[in-house]
């Protein structure tokens, strides 16, 4: 169940989409930048009014999601599997034990499931603020929580990276934090934490 960034950078972009719909988000570049950014992404379809979209990667597999305008609720379809994610204003306690996450960051979104035999904590809000004093502090709060194993990766300079830890490179557990700034937007942003755990 270790990290491995086919696998989770799929669903990297349907939550990060799903964060910002929640949000009420209407910078569709955010979007776009974050989803252009993932290999193998093939076709977008959105439609952001009805407050859905679908991705349909290179291999013509389809990740979907639909968000209830009345509860808040949205559910991520990727074949057989589906994720519902719901709104909330808290840091989940494996969260916080997992990674130290910077003051400016305001949660939007937090969904629990079971992937390959173990539990995936995604959570998912809104940041702002300079890229690289954020994607340090990021970089720090990982560090802090005791992983033996830190990999930054800053993918689009200014804009997107992530940060992975892990006791492990090829470990069963790990967390993964990628921030996202929109290009048209300023400094506003997205951040999402993905937990794997055992």
């Amino acid at each position: 169940m270790g990290i491995h960034r086919g696998h989770v950078t799929a669903r990297l972009a349907g939550a990060a989409t799903v964060a910002l719909l929640l949000a009420g988000c209407s910078a569709e570049s955010i979007m776009e930048s974050a989803l252009e950014q993932v290999d193998g992404v093939g076709e977008v379809d959105f439609d952001a009014e009805g407050g859905s979209f679908s991705v349909t990667d290179e291999d013509g597999e389809e990740f979907g999601v639909d968000v209830d305008p009345e509860t808040g609720e949205s559910t991520l379809r990727a074949g057989e599997e589906e994720v519902t994610t719901s709104p909330t204003d808290e840091v989940p306690a494996e969260i916080a034990a997992a990674v130290t996450l910077p003051e400016a960051f305001t949660p939007v979104s937090m969904s629990r499931s079971d992937v390959d035999g173990g539990v995936q904590t995604m959570l998912q809000g809104e940041i702002s603020g300079d890229f690289d004093a954020l994607f340090a502090e990021i970089e720090q709060g990982v560090a802090a929580a005791g992983w033996s194993h830190v990999e930054p990766n800053p993918m689009v300079p200014g804009q997107q990276g992530m940060v992975i830890g892990q006791h492990d490179e090829d470990g069963e557990v790990g967390v993964m934090v990628s921030l996202t700034l929109g290009e048209e937007t300023g400094d506003d942003g997205m951040l999402q934490v993905i937990l794997l755990e055992e």
